[in-house]
């Protein structure tokens, strides 16, 4: 019985939905203002997130896929009302949106700058992204990921470490990154400062010591890595048999997940 009520309730809830999205398209004032009250604050995604999450994969893949090809016009329109509502995750996603949906990166500099003055870490590391990826403004990529990194922005010291590492070749800086980032538990700092030990200093005490730690996080890759230096450098074929299982394991965990 509980079952069917649950049923019922979720089929009024999709179906409630799709009528308000019709609406929405004739421009209702009152139903924009409902979702200007709710959707923002995130009350009507968090109610979907605990109603559901535990239940029926095929309805939340309904929802999303209503949030996917809901228009995006629409989109834009939620999001300058938050904007006047100095609604600051809500001036991120319209520099999002206008970075990777729309491309017109003049829009996108300008819901950003809003957002980086109202301290958006998020926003001051996806302005140095552009700058890296797109612009090649490594200058202004570098101002905008210290920004972020003064707001404990993980990605951003991410990022400036690999630019090191990979660019500038400036190994204490990218080292300075990393061991911020490992500090915080995060275990692809550990690989990477491991892979660093193996292929540039040749210090394999210090190889180990990053793998292990990455390996206590299950990293796959520093399982991979510590199985083939035992096979091709110590010839400790029970070390590499035991880090290779290992790394099997967890990449087929990490398939399934």
């Amino acid at each position: 019985m509980d079952q069917y009520l649950l049923f019922l309730f979720r089929r009024i809830f999709f179906r409630s939905f799709y009528f308000l999205q019709i609406l929405l398209n004739f421009q209702s004032n009152i139903i924009l203002n409902f979702f200007q009250k709710i959707l923002y604050k995130n009350i009507f995604f968090n109610l979907f997130n605990k109603m559901f999450r535990n239940y029926s994969f095929r309805y939340s893949k309904t929802f999303f896929k209503i949030r996917k090809h809901y228009p995006l016009y629409q989109k834009e329109k939620f999001y300058l009302m938050a904007i006047k509502n100095n609604h600051v995750p809500a001036i991120f996603a319209l520099g999002y949106y206008h970075q990777y949906i729309i491309r017109n990166y003049i829009e996108m500099k300008k819901y950003y700058s809003i957002a980086i003055e109202k301290n958006d870490s998020d926003a001051m590391y996806n302005l140095g992204l552009y700058h890296e990826k797109t612009t090649k403004d490594y200058l202004e990529m570098e101002k905008n990921y210290k920004m972020a990194i003064e707001h404990k922005n993980f990605n951003a010291m991410f990022a400036l470490a690999s630019y090191h590492k990979n660019i500038t070749k400036d190994y204490l800086e990218m080292k300075k990154y990393y061991l911020i980032l490992i500090e915080n538990n995060n275990s692809d700092a550990m690989f990477y400062l491991g892979h660093y030990h193996q292929e540039i200093t040749k210090d394999y005490s210090e190889m180990e010591k990053y793998y292990l730690m990455a390996i206590e996080y299950n990293h796959y890759e520093a399982m991979n890595n510590l199985s083939n230096y035992h096979k091709n450098t110590t010839k400790n074929f029970s070390e590499m048999e035991k880090y290779q299982l290992m790394a099997i394991e967890n990449k087929k965990y990490a398939k399934l997940n």
